[in-house]
């Protein structure tokens, strides 16, 4: 009866729209149904509203604006610049080390075949139809790896140095923001899949400093002269690969590029800031779809960074079909290297289709992106005063690369990723939705606590008044006789007196 007479007070008093004609007796039973179908239909309606506007903030709760279209260029460090020769290996190198090998003739060119065809491969996964068949050679293989671990030489990582240009030979001057700085005080050694590479501003697990500039415009930045040897493959170049300084040079996460000989390059770097505000950073990870570095480490590839964990990935993918990774992962992670005899496996189980499953990569939250637009002048053979210097140590210039990696304005872009909606705006929108529907509010809900409360203290009033709880009884007796007492004698009612 309690919670009747609250709803019925709280349907007639309350101020939610439509209530109390639902519970009015003075109108017909037909207006009251047309009254409870009105409000039955508005609370569905509200109902609705809110699970789909709820449903659209929950798939997409944030957005990205545009905060600042010339921040200083000191916001975004320099990228980091990976440069490989496109030859992988020198002939003339390969000779000299089969020249040190005690091994028979025919061994020593089956080794050297071997090596020669895996340094040709664009990847360490594929090679192409002719090398394929050396490298299936099981008895090929078998033998190459005999006489190199007979040498010492335990995996082809070994081996590399010793066939391959390095960053010395290489590179010949260098300039960082026009001050002239030793080659290998910028540079250092790193094996990637592109084979023995020069990396500028990569913070590996070291923990190389970060370089930033405060300089743009051409002749600033980075400004290099390289000599790349060219005698194992039909062409002659170098690969340049622009990244993040925190990501490893994975070819297919980067922008790269292959840039002839007799050439200068200007490559002209524009950058964009992606930063999160801190009510994202809030969020459920769900909601938000993205990884903050500091929340997820990559090992010793150090904080999370989306490139990092494709590269890992990959790595993890070799490891767990052959047993082994490629050799450029054994920078940070310490598995077995793969060996010759490994590579059939690695091509027949590890393809570019399987790093699909790749899937446990979520985005980065916040993260520098680079992009670089190329120009090339091709060198004639009347050098200005200016490049007189830098190719002094050369004879030919048509042999020669200048390399000139600059920001090309002072104005890099910073966006935001902001949410959509706070929880005040969802309480507002939420309240707009049932106040259209049903002109109710917070004080809607109050009073139905308020009228709910009031019938249920009542209820128990009522109980209290109508029992009689005995605090003391007393020996004595009141003996009563009422009017039909009077009728029948021994039927005299004993009530307890109480003192």
């Amino acid at each position: 009866m309690s919670l009747k007479k609250g709803w019925i007070d709280f349907a007639t008093n309350g101020s939610i729209h439509g209530f109390k004609y639902m519970v009015d007796s003075s109108i017909s039973v037909v207006e009251r149904v047309f009254w409870i179908i009105i409000v039955l239909c508005s609370l569905a309606a509200s109902i609705y509203i809110t699970i789909l506007f709820w449903a659209r903030y929950a798939a997409n709760p944030t957005r990205t604006i545009i905060q600042a279209n010339f921040a200083q260029i000191s916001t975004v460090p320099f990228p980091a610049v990976t440069i490989c020769n496109v030859n992988k290996m020198l002939n003339r190198k390969l000779d000299s080390l089969m020249d040190t090998l005690s091994a028979s003739k025919e061994e020593l060119n089956i080794t050297g075949n071997i090596i020669s065809a895996l340094m040709r491969t664009t990847s360490f996964y594929e090679t192409s139809a002719a090398d394929d068949t050396k490298i299936n050679n099981s008895t090929a293989l078998s033998i190459a790896t005999t006489v190199l671990k007979r040498h010492g030489f335990l995996d082809i990582s070994q081996v590399i140095p010793h066939i391959s240009q390095g960053c010395d030979e290489m590179i010949h001057k260098c300039e960082w923001n026009r001050v002239e700085v030793p080659c290998q005080d910028l540079f250092s050694g790193l094996l990637t899949e592109d084979g023995r590479c020069c990396a500028f501003n990569y913070a590996s697990s070291n923990d190389m400093t970060i370089k930033y500039t405060l300089y743009y415009g051409m002749s600033t930045g980075l400004r290099i002269t390289l000599h790349p040897e060219y005698n194992h493959r039909a062409i002659a170049g170098i690969i340049v690969t622009i990244h993040n300084p925190k990501n490893f040079p994975d070819g297919e996460q980067n922008l790269r590029k292959i840039l002839p000989l007799g050439h200068a390059h200007y490559v002209q770097v524009g950058s964009i800031k992606q930063t999160c505000s801190e009510e994202v950073k809030k969020l459920d990870i769900t909601f938000r779809k993205c990884v903050y570095s500091e929340e997820r480490r990559l090992g010793l590839l150090g904080p999370y960074t989306y490139s990092n964990c494709l590269t890992l990935c990959k790595a993890h993918l070799s490891d767990e079909k052959c047993n082994c990774i490629p050799y450029y992962f054994q920078l940070f992670l310490n598995k077995q290297i793969c060996t010759f005899m490994d590579q059939q496996c690695l091509q027949n189980n590890v393809t570019t289709e399987s790093f699909r499953d790749c899937n446990n990569c979520p985005a980065q939250c916040e993260e520098d992106v680079y992009d670089i637009t190329l120009t090339s002048a091709k060198f004639t053979n009347n050098l200005d005063v200016w490049m007189e210097d830098y190719f002094s140590n050369f004879n030919e210039t048509q042999k020669a690369i200048l390399l000139n990696i600059f920001f090309a304005f002072n104005g890099q872009t910073v966006w935001v990723t902001d949410t959509i909606t706070s929880g005040i705006y969802l309480i507002s929108s939420f309240g707009g939705i049932y106040s259209l529907f049903l002109g109710c509010s917070i004080i809607s809900i109050i009073e139905a606590l308020y009228y709910l409360i009031r019938g249920h203290l009542f209820w128990q009033k009522s109980i209290n008044r109508n029992t009689i709880f005995p605090k003391q009884l007393s020996t004595n007796f009141i003996v009563l006789q009422s009017d039909k007492a009077q009728k029948s004698q021994n039927s005299f009612p004993i009530i307890p007196y109480i003192n």
